[in-house]
């Protein structure tokens, strides 16, 4: 972490700029943190999310290799923090390393979000070859009946196997552990931070389960068993209190304490509104180009037809970045809803520290010297 200051420097001002276009309502000259889904594609029918739902008709509509690497190519000149890839399941894509490779060839730290269910140590080589700065793993809980059911098929030890695969391709890797919280594994939820220890990674993340951004094109009388009714809280926010001890006293890196209390306090619970970055520090690209703000929108441009700088920059854009500006929905996608806190003045002067192992974890020195 010896050019972490100069790097905080340079992300100082590049924040600095973000904030200030938003306040003129003008489009940045940088795209920090885009995230792109990669394939709508899925193998498991988790409770939550419906991407398992894309129709086979719709794969070959899906971006290529080589729209993906012009895409990488032009956010490359635009001051690139993070490129986030998920989807769907990532891995379904044969050229999954091959673009990375190229973003990492552009300079670009990679963040990869799986199941971790295709992960075994051909493709954990693959990736680690391809030079990949971090992974995330959805876990859900450290009992594999739970877990299961949650995810829809028997998957657990594939995703625990994941995580062991990588571990040995490459000690370079930095693997973290996403989980879902929900009525089905919130009871003994704080057991998740040993286990996650144990296997080895570096970091945890907690996401509340929601309907919101991409999960609100799931059922809600599918996800309506796992989500939160008001009689719940109570008994949430006591796992949520076990939860926030477990972290403090673990050396795992984890969410903001203020994501974390939002949690505890429950989806109707009013709270302070952060002011929303979306399409501002970051942005979204769909498996079929298209770029939206947040993935609660649908992109009407795609990446097919435009080349990303015009539709960043074009009146189209602008009204979205409005529709985001006047946006009160509760961001329970750790995604958006941390970059959010990271913006806010108060938050980052109350956890500076937690900035520097992002930095380390994200995108730091690429372990082989450039950052």
């Amino acid at each position: 972490m010896d050019n972490v200051l100069p790097t905080l420097v340079r992300d100082g001002i590049a924040l600095a700029h973000v904030k200030t276009r938003r306040f003129w309502n003008r489009a940045p000259e940088t795209v920090m943190f885009p995230v792109v889904w990669i394939t709508g594609r899925c193998n498991l029918r988790c409770a939550m999310c419906s991407q398992w739902r894309t129709l086979r008709e719709h794969n070959e509509l899906e971006m290529s290799t080589e729209q993906w690497k012009r895409f990488i190519d032009e956010v490359a000149d635009m001051r690139v923090r993070v490129l986030t890839i998920t989807g769907g399941e990532p891995l379904l894509r044969d050229d999954l390393a091959e673009i990375v490779a190229h973003a990492k060839g552009r300079g670009i730290p990679v963040h990869l979000c799986t199941n971790g269910t295709l992960i075994d140590n051909r493709r954990a080589g693959l990736l680690a070859a391809s030079g990949l700065d971090s992974v995330s793993i959805s876990i859900d809980s450290s009992d594999p009946r739970v877990h299961n059911a949650i995810r829809g098929a028997d998957c657990h030890s594939r995703a625990v196997d994941a995580v062991r695969c990588l571990r040995a391709a490459s000690p370079r890797i930095r693997i973290g552990i996403n989980c879902v919280i929900s009525s089905r594994n919130v009871s003994g939820i704080e057991f998740m931070v040993a286990f996650a220890e144990e296997l080895g990674a570096d970091q945890i993340k907690f996401d509340s389960i929601h309907t919101n951004l991409m999960h609100g094109k799931a059922l809600r009388e599918e996800t309506g068993k796992y989500s939160f009714c008001e009689s719940d809280m109570p008994r949430v926010r006591q796992e949520m209190e076990r939860l926030r001890s477990a972290i403090a006293k673990s050396r795992l890196l984890s969410n903001s304490q203020y994501f974390l209390e939002r949690i505890a306090a429950g989806p109707g619970a009013n709270g302070r509104h952060l002011p929303c970055y979306a399409g501002y520090i970051s942005c979204t690209v769909d498996a079929f180009g298209r770029v939206s703000c947040c993935d609660h929108m649908t992109g009407e441009k795609s990446l097919k037809n435009e080349t990303f700088a015009s539709i960043w920059r074009s009146p189209y854009f602008k009204s979205m970045r409005d529709d985001v500006k006047r946006c009160r929905e509760c961001c329970w996608d750790s995604t958006h809803g941390e970059l959010n806190i990271r913006c806010s003045a108060r938050c980052i002067a109350a956890q500076w520290k937690q900035l520097f192992r992002e930095l380390d974890f994200y995108c730091a020195k690429d372990r082989s010297g450039k950052t």
